[in-house]
């Protein structure tokens, strides 16, 4: 049975939360219960945003209230029961899409992974294990965030789980990083802590696009 809790998240917004953690199964729940509630296309939901392991439903309350006053409930009353209904279905029978698999080629010369000295000497590692070690497995993208189209992608080899920066230094676009047990692309260049480990030609975030995320997190 599927273990989850549901908190209102303001007045006008309500989490279903399946227990704040990276975890793949998990996402990918939530991934099925986003595409559900996107099916479901409810008259005053605004926003369904997907988290590691949880799912927020942003809404408007006059709205919800309208359409649904013969209930009785209140419009947070209104979104749980949805979500709760979404949740036993992921329990069962939502089905899971099959991922894609998108190859993203990175150089990792020291030029552009200029942290892959530090965390050889840190973790005890020579860098072109370092290099085995990342790009050696695929990864989930768990969510996009941060910045518009950086993807957060897990799981990382054990052996390469560093902490963050204590203090953000500027990062290129299209920068590898790497940091506790993930990986992400800085997509524009901007403040962060993650150890960059390598650099991408490929441009995650383009707004003159019609879609200008390259990778989807759905």
């Amino acid at each position: 049975m599927l273990s989850y809790t549901i908190f209102p998240l303001g007045d006008a917004a309500a989490t279903l939360d399946l227990g704040n953690q990276i975890d793949q199964e998990l996402n990918f729940r939530v991934r099925a219960m986003q595409k559900w509630f996107l099916d479901q296309n409810l008259e005053g939901v605004k926003d369904i945003v997907r988290g590691y392991s949880s799912l927020t439903i942003h809404y408007d309350p006059v709205i919800i209230m309208k359409t649904n006053r013969q209930s009785g409930f209140s419009a947070f009353q209104v979104i749980k029961n949805k979500l709760e209904e979404c949740a036993g279905q992921a329990g069962s029978d939502l089905a899971f899409d099959p991922p894609n698999l998108i190859r993203i080629p990175v150089c990792y010369d020291e030029a552009l992974g200029n942290d892959l000295r530090q965390i050889s000497k840190v973790k005890e590692i020579p860098i072109e294990k370092i290099i085995d070690l990342h790009c050696g497995i695929a990864y989930h993208i768990h969510l996009i965030g941060f910045l518009p189209g950086f993807p957060y992608m897990a799981t990382l080899d054990d052996r390469l789980n560093i902490p963050r920066k204590a203090s953000p230094v500027a990062v290129a676009a299209g920068s590898v990083g790497i940091a506790g047990k993930q990986t992400g692309i800085y997509s524009v260049p901007s403040p962060g802590g993650w150890h960059i480990v390598g650099k991408t030609p490929i441009k995650l975030f383009d707004p003159s696009l019609g879609q200008p995320v390259f990778l989807q997190n759905f």
